[in-house]
């Protein structure tokens, strides 16, 4: 899989899965921690009860986690913070953990470093 078809695929749904909790606890209502992400309440109470998202292992998720909090409380819009989430994912590799979990076979390839998004 290319890169950025694991982003959206696994990696994607684990970062709004952790918005989404993290914005609950601050007491946010699903109605406005769907609009702030750009999904449907429904959407907003599956990532809460956990049937999106699938677990992805621990050293990926640590590093999801670990990057959405050094991006939670800038004052930009969601997009650019997944986005900004996603070029240090692949800068410390993890993307290609991920991708070597999710595609057997997948060697790594240097792409996640290389590429400029």
């Amino acid at each position: 899989m290319v890169p950025c078809e694991v982003v959206v695929k696994s990696v994607l749904p684990f970062i709004r899965r952790q918005f989404v909790v993290r914005m609950k606890n601050e007491g946010r209502k699903q109605r406005e921690i769907a609009a702030a992400l750009g999904v449907t309440e429904a959407s907003v109470s599956f990532y809460l009860s956990r049937s999106r998202a699938k677990p992805l292992g621990k050293s990926a998720e640590a590093a999801i986690a670990k990057a959405v909090e050094s991006v939670y409380s800038k004052k930009e819009g969601f997009d650019a913070k997944v986005c900004e989430i996603c070029r240090l994912l692949r800068k410390s590799g993890a993307i290609c953990e991920i991708s070597r979990a999710c595609a057997t076979g997948h060697e790594k390839c240097g792409v996640c470093k290389t590429a400029v998004c």
